[in-house]
C-alpha cells in the first residue's frame, strides 16, 4: 500500500511506459523505441514515439507528449485521481483511499444543518 499519491506515481513512473501504452494501443518496436499509431490525431502512419528509457512518449505529427499517466488521462478522458487508479489497477498495485479529509469544523457545520433541515 502506498502512503501518498506521489509514492504511487513513483511506483507506475517505475513500470515501462510501453508496458502500459499497449493497453490501449498497438505497439511495434523499432530499434530501441516502439512507434504507434497516434489516437490523438486522424492517423494512418505510425507517428507515436515511445521511449522505455525516459519513460516518455511523442507524437511527432500533433505534438503531443508525455508519461504514461498523462497518456492514460487524455485517452481515458480521467481525472488525475482516476487516472493514477485505473493505471494501478492495470499494473495491479495496490491504490490507497484517496478520500478528501474533512474540516471538523465543516463536519460539524454539517450535522447542524442537518438537524435544522429535520
Amino acid at each position: 500500500m502506498f502512503s501518498s499519491l506521489s509514492d504511487l506515481k513513483d511506483s507506475i513512473k517505475s513500470h515501462e511506459i510501453s508496458e502500459i501504452l499497449e493497453t490501449y494501443i498497438r505497439l511495434k518496436r523499432n530499434g530501441k523505441h516502439h512507434v504507434g499509431i497516434c489516437p490523438f490525431h486522424p492517423d494512418t502512419h505510425p507517428s507515436l514515439q515511445v521511449n522505455n528509457e525516459k519513460g516518455l512518449f511523442k507524437c511527432f505529427v500533433c505534438d503531443v507528449g508525455g508519461d504514461a499517466i498523462w497518456f492514460v488521462q487524455k485517452y481515458l478522458d480521467l481525472d488525475f485521481k482516476e487516472t493514477l487508479k485505473e493505471v494501478a489497477k492495470l499494473l495491479g498495485l495496490e491504490t490507497p483511499e484517496f478520500n478528501k479529509k474533512i474540516n471538523p469544523q465543516l463536519s460539524k457545520a454539517f450535522e447542524f444543518n442537518k438537524i435544522a433541515m429535520e
